[in-house]
């Protein structure tokens, strides 16, 4: 029984370790591009839109406190969103009134 069990463990770690070199070999030597490597693009212009405290529910002390910041994809973006983020700060000052009750200011 001892000698079966002792088969039995080195069939798996045998297997283990070959599975385990057969991927890395087809990774590296028999890939025909070569070695892989993962590509990181670098970030673009960033935004910082602002500080934010949301609750996450109705009772209890359950807030998310976190900053907001928005990558564009190049410089002019970067020059849009300012423009962008105040015409809808100012359509929303426009359609929150005395009449409709929000307390946006």
């Amino acid at each position: 029984m001892k000698r079966i069990v002792i088969f039995l463990i080195m069939a798996i770690l045998l297997f283990s370790v070959g599975f385990g070199g057969g991927i890395m070999v087809g990774r590296t030597w028999l890939n025909p591009e070569g070695a892989t490597s993962v590509k990181i693009e670098e970030p673009g212009p960033v935004y910082f839109v602002g500080d934010f405290i949301a609750n996450l529910s109705g009772a209890g002390n359950h807030v998310a406190n976190f900053k907001l910041s928005l990558e564009t994809s190049s410089a002019r973006a970067l020059e849009m969103v300012p423009l962008q983020v105040g015409l809808r700060v100012y359509a929303t000052r426009l359609s929150c009134s005395s009449k409709t009750g929000c307390s946006t200011t």
